[in-house]
């Protein structure tokens, strides 16, 4: 949801009935709220903030963005072991990745081998490194 929505009711929102679910305008404004996890998919210098301060509030976070560092994951790791919270990090966040993971997992059980190819865009500032790995099948 954007920032405009802030204040409003989020069933309404979607057009469904109010659901009690209020928007936040900031994350400083909704971890008060006590979310189970927080998913960030913004700036990377502004979800490394994001992530800390969810961690600090005792909120599991999901990392959807790329552009962290090892230097980030390592402060963010540090954090989260502290705070006993968990931290899912998955650059390029979509709902088209995140189901052709779970289609390649589905696939795994039937076929000998496979593979799951990640490509970063040329234009990014950070592009992420091709990662491609032949795993047997189970």
């Amino acid at each position: 949801m954007s920032r405009h929505s802030a204040g409003l009711d989020f069933g309404e929102t979607l057009g469904f009935p109010p659901n009690g679910v209020i928007i936040q305008k900031t994350v400083e404004d909704v971890l008060p709220t006590h979310p189970d996890v927080l998913v960030d998919y913004t700036h990377p210098v502004a979800v490394k903030h994001h992530t800390l301060l969810a961690l600090k509030h005792g909120v599991n976070v999901v990392v959807g963005t790329s552009g962290l560092n090892a230097d980030d994951y390592q402060e963010i790791a540090h954090v989260a072991e502290t705070v006993h919270k968990g931290v899912v990090a998955a650059g390029n966040f979509s709902l088209t990745a995140a189901l052709a993971k779970n289609f390649a997992l589905l696939a795994a059980q039937h076929l000998p081998s496979w593979e799951i190819v990640e490509y970063a865009d040329a234009i990014k500032s950070m592009p992420q490194a091709v990662q491609s790995r032949n795993w047997p099948k189970p």
